[in-house]
């Protein structure tokens, strides 16, 4: 027996049947909208993951070029400094063999300058004393 409200009671059941299949459309599509969200979500981590793991091996590289070149320029240092004080007391060495030598130099000068005096004086006492050089059998000098 069929009435109106078992009509009306039809006709909402097939409305409701309806608006189920509908939210269970929208649910679907929502779910599947928060799924295509998570894969890119972890594909962005996976991307972020594998930029860190990037940046870790660079950073390891610049540290390990960063260590060979600080060990570089202290060894360019150390190695300029020796160089330098090597090459000051060369300098050194070369200033002090030319000291000895401008030293003996100038004793050598100062014998020659004792010898000439001495010569100089014998030939002044010859000058001054004529008449007892030729007694002695000296030369004449002129003027006598």
């Amino acid at each position: 027996m069929a009435g109106p409200t078992t009509e009306v009671l039809n006709e909402d059941i097939k409305d409701l049947k309806f608006e189920i299949r509908e939210i269970k459309s929208e649910i679907k599509e929502q779910n599947d909208e928060i799924r295509r969200d998570f894969k890119m979500l972890r594909e962005e981590f996976h991307q972020v993951a594998l930029g860190l793991a990037e940046l870790r091996g660079e950073a390891k590289v610049y540290l390990g070029v960063a260590k060979w070149a600080g060990a570089f320029i202290v060894t360019t240092v150390l190695t300029s400094g020796v160089a330098g004080i090597w090459w000051a007391s060369n300098i050194n060495a070369k200033v002090d063999g030319l000291e000895a030598r401008t030293e003996e130099r100038f004793k050598a000068i100062d014998t020659r300058f004792d010898r000439l005096e001495a010569s100089i004086g014998k030939v002044l006492d010859q000058v001054r004393t004529p008449q007892s050089n030729r007694a002695a059998g000296g030369a004449v000098t002129p003027g006598e």
